[in-house]
């Protein structure tokens, strides 16, 4: 068939050619003779459908649609990427409903290895610490923070001591412990939060210069005497503002007061604090033990992974005034009767978005039960009253209603907040890097070699340089691995994660905080909580699964108190690390809370009847 059509055509053309004919694009000439004539100019004309010329203009409508002009940024960039066109200046805030045009929008694609964005940061120093005033919205209130020297104000501890020229309060009566030391002072000056009566407290804080204020948390209407009065408190702030000094404080306060000295003999349990981790307790626990040692307080520790023997040995020696405990260790301890719960005047839970999830809640409830949480402030008062639950966590799962309404009334429990709950910290640079899986141990040493020359020329961040460097994975076989890795490029580290003993892992990690290694390989374990004032840079080695794992990486820097010039920075390798990580340049280029995040109760769903 097809070399029929062949024959057919060149028969044609054959026949075309006798006639003197030429065929050029539908129209003919006559072949002349004689000279030829000269050569003539034409124009090819190809005519489109009008059904085509309707398709293409319809394509581009719809291409048009989606580009957003971008702004040339102008001064101090907010968002730094490596394509200029994705930057965006600190003074630009974009509209509610304008739409973001986001440096990591492509990096689902293959070739986007390479490329990189960076969050930099607006201030020099944690909001929670800058002194300042700031105006607040809202019925007509000042917001001082609490740098400011000598204000009180609804948003602050301030309002826990009495205001410049007004009349002095009688001294303490309090006595220093004999096993006090005044070599152990804690690590910062916090007098604005001590009463001016409380001399010999006030004496122990004088002089430190490492923590400066107590955490900023703020809230319309409400004033922190409320942990004073008695009500049950949910207090939510963000990483390394100073939640463990906020409720020790007034606890300690409140222990000194309702309890003689001479009544050695009557001690009863009176504060009992749940943490996560045995690494947590101790550091809690030491920060307690400074606070009560002039009132002849006392605090012990209990917690998990040494066995029931460590734990019955723990409460030998008598009753303790304040407890630090992990939920495992707590529990074996009321099995067998050797704690009772019957007096505590206070319930703390730190870490609560940790310890409100589904591998505590069952041993958390069981706690709250033995404990008599009260349901009212009224409660509270005198001397056989319940405990005061409060509960204390940079973010809050959705469990919490459902633990908490079993053993208080929600409607009772009053809510603080601070004003950058959930946001990403202003005085914290965070970069993140498309890279391929096997460049990240490259890409890590060489960050790490560049940390350490500037240790060693003097240069870099507050502390002289280097600083100590947090390398975040997320299965500690991993954490193993990279270990091995960076023995054999002869990089000094310490490893860190939950498969180790509990003995260990609390002397890996104040091997860390004593600055004897400054890399330390680790999970999840070493980002709640714990004291990383040391720490220069972060590193996400694999991205975090959730915003909420990132906010507890990233507030390992920045810290009150801590290296200054702190940064985070990012691997981010799979697609559903960009999903994570354009949430978060959403929530920046915004100015906006991360999604997802909760810092309030939520009523627990009632049951349906059959």
């Amino acid at each position: 068939m097809h070399s029929a059509k062949v024959s057919r055509l060149a028969g044609v053309a054959r026949s075309a050619s006798r006639q003197g004919r030429d065929y050029y694009g539908g129209t003919h000439q006559t072949r002349q003779t004689g000279p030829p004539a000269p050569p003539t100019t034409q124009t090819t004309v190809i005519r489109v459908p009008q059904r085509m010329q309707r398709r293409v203009a319809s394509v581009q409508e719809l291409r048009g649609r989606g580009k957003v002009p971008t702004v040339r940024a102008v001064g101090p960039l907010l968002i730094q990427s490596k394509r200029p066109q994705h930057d965006q200046a600190a003074s630009r805030v974009l509209g509610r409903f304008e739409r973001t045009v986001l440096a990591s929008g492509g990096w689902k694609h293959r070739k986007s290895f390479g490329d990189h964005f960076a969050v930099n940061s607006t201030r020099t120093a944690p909001p929670f610490v800058a002194g300042g005033p700031e105006k607040e919205e809202g019925e007509g209130r000042k917001a001082v923070r609490s740098g400011s020297a000598g204000s009180a104000s609804t948003g602050s501890w301030s309002g826990l001591w009495p205001r410049p020229g007004s009349p002095a309060p009688p001294p303490c009566s309090c006595r220093p412990s004999p096993r006090y030391s005044p070599q152990d002072r804690p690590p910062g000056t916090v007098l604005r939060a001590v009463p001016q009566g409380c001399t010999v407290l006030r004496t122990i804080l004088q002089g430190c210069t490492v923590l400066r204020t107590v955490p900023q948390v703020q809230s319309s209407g409400l004033s922190p005497r409320d942990v004073l009065k008695g009500h049950n408190v949910l207090c939510a702030a963000e990483t390394g503002s100073g939640k463990t000094l906020a409720y020790l404080l007034p606890v300690v306060h409140r222990l000194q007061a309702g309890r003689p000295l001479e009544d050695e003999a009557d001690r009863a349990l009176g504060c009992l604090v749940l943490v996560p981790s045995r690494e947590l307790a101790e550091q809690v626990a030491s920060v307690s033990r400074l606070l009560c040692a002039p009132f002849r307080l006392w605090t012990k520790t209990v917690g998990g992974g040494r066995g029931v023997g460590p734990i019955k040995a723990t409460f030998r020696g008598g009753a303790a005034d304040v407890l630090v405990a992990t939920p495992g260790a707590l529990v074996k301890a009321l099995r067998r009767r050797c704690v009772d719960l019957s007096a505590l005047r206070f319930v703390v839970v730190d870490e609560a978005d940790t310890m409100f999830d589904p591998s505590f809640s069952g041993m958390l409830e069981s706690i709250l039960r033995h404990a008599d949480v009260a349901r009212a402030p009224r409660e509270t008062q005198g001397p056989g009253g319940k405990a005061q639950l409060l509960v204390v966590g940079a973010t809050f799962p959705g469990g919490v209603g459902e633990v908490l309404g079993q053993v208080t009334d929600l409607g009772s429990v009053v809510t603080v907040k601070s004003r950058n709950l959930h946001l990403l910290m202003p005085h914290v640079k965070q970069t993140f890097l498309k890279v391929r899986g096997r460049d990240k141990l490259l890409e890590l040493q060489q960050v790490l070699k560049e940390l350490q020359h500037e240790k060693r020329g003097g240069g870099g961040g507050g502390d002289g340089g280097g600083g100590g460097v947090l390398v975040f994975c997320n299965k500690a076989t991993t954490v193993n691995w990279l270990g091995y890795a960076l023995d054999e490029l002869q990089v000094k580290h310490l490893r860190l994660q939950g498969e180790m003993p509990s003995a260990v892992r609390t002397g890996i990690f104040r091997s860390f905080q004593k600055g004897a290694v400054d890399v330390l390989v680790c999970t999840d374990i070493a980002s709640r909580g714990l004291d990383t004032s040391r720490v220069r840079l972060v590193v996400n080695y694999d991205c975090p699964e959730s915003t909420t794992d990132y906010i507890h990486r990233a507030g390992r820097v920045g810290r009150a108190g801590g290296v200054e010039e702190g940064q985070v920075l990012s691997f981010v390798t799979h697609p559903w690390d960009v999903e994570l990580v354009q949430a978060i340049e959403t929530s920046a280029r915004r100015r906006s809370a991360l999604p997802g995040m909760r810092s309030a109760i939520s009523q627990p769903k009632a049951e349906a009847e059959e």
